[in-house]
């Protein structure tokens, strides 16, 4: 009997998964077919190569850039797998037992967070004239701090704000809201154990982009 649950609950997830991903690849695309033309890349990549050079790499997009669109789904994976690993260290610390399908199946879900403010900004990307990849890819409405002003402060402020910003908050009350669900606890408890496994997590990460970029690269 809970062997069946859990075939139902890891199918669900799978296709849960892969409607999260679909929606993802689809917005991207609707950017890149509808949106970005031939001046993004002049304007991107006129002042680092010549004229020639340039369009050659417009014309390598055309001919290739659909294969950055599959690792949208591996990506996406690997981010919920992370949240689900934190989760999973955590109660296993805590000395409870949980399935992985079912954190996944609440990590996926809790993803859809995500997914609504992305489908947001693309509707306000077409609201704007944006005429390069740095201009839309720093476009972040949802950020504490406007882009103008996060370009003036240093690296190591500028990676932390870049990720912490209110949809993040947001999808950490969603995840709580949803573990609360399943573990049978109260949303304080739930959101207690968020800050301590999977916020942690990602402060932890962020910590260490932020020496690969200003120890590293720097």
């Amino acid at each position: 009997m809970i062997g069946k649950q859990l075939d139902i609950i890891t199918k669900r997830s799978i296709y849960l998964f892969i409607a999260v991903a679909s929606i993802y690849v689809i917005n991207s695309l609707v950017i890149r077919l509808f949106y970005i033309d031939d001046i993004f890349f002049f304007n991107t990549y006129g002042g680092k190569f010549n004229a020639d050079e340039a369009h050659k790499i417009l014309q390598l997009d055309k001919s290739w850039g659909f294969i950055k669109f599959l690792f949208i789904p591996i990506t996406l994976f690997i981010r919920i797998s992370f949240v689900v690993l934190c989760f999973y260290i955590g109660l296993y610390l805590a000395e409870i037992r949980v399935s992985m399908r079912e954190l996944y199946k609440v990590v996926i879900v809790a993803e859809f967070t995500f997914i609504l403010f992305t489908i947001i900004r693309t509707i306000l990307v077409f609201n704007h004239s944006f005429t390069s990849f740095e201009e839309l890819g720093g476009y972040s409405p949802f950020r504490f701090i406007s882009t103008v002003k996060l370009n003036s402060y240093p690296d190591w402020i500028k990676i932390p704000m870049g990720i912490l910003n209110s949809i993040e908050f947001l999808y950490w009350l969603v995840l709580s809201f949803l573990l609360a669900k399943l573990m049978k606890w109260n949303f304080l408890k739930s959101l207690s154990f968020v800050l301590k496994t999977y916020v942690l997590g990602l402060l932890v990460w962020i910590l260490f982009v932020v020496f690969i970029v200003i120890v590293v690269f720097k």
